[in-house]
């Protein structure tokens, strides 16, 4: 679950961790959810029944909620959260 400070019309996913889910989705037949909580409520992505986003590289922090986090470049996506399942508000 990633949890985020501030709501988005759009939230972000690594091309990493869309990776890792599609392996293991592949390799399991397991349903792959990517969650995130944001101050409007908990959204679920079931990335299974999403088709590929478009990939951007994008300059982020490389930590959070640490100081002197300085930024890299990521391939990240942003999903819509209209595609999201609302679980909880």
């Amino acid at each position: 679950m990633k949890c985020r400070r501030t709501h988005y019309d759009t939230l972000i996913i690594e091309k990493k961790k869309w990776d890792y889910l599609a392996e293991i989705r592949a390799r399991t037949g397991a349903r792959t959810l990517y969650i995130n909580a944001t101050p409007q409520g908990v959204y679920q992505f079931d990335l299974g029944a999403l088709e590929a986003p478009e990939w951007h590289w994008k300059a982020l922090p490389d930590k959070t909620d640490f100081a002197n986090a300085g930024k890299v470049h990521k391939l990240c996506a942003f999903l819509p959260i209209r595609l999201a399942e609302l679980l909880l508000v």
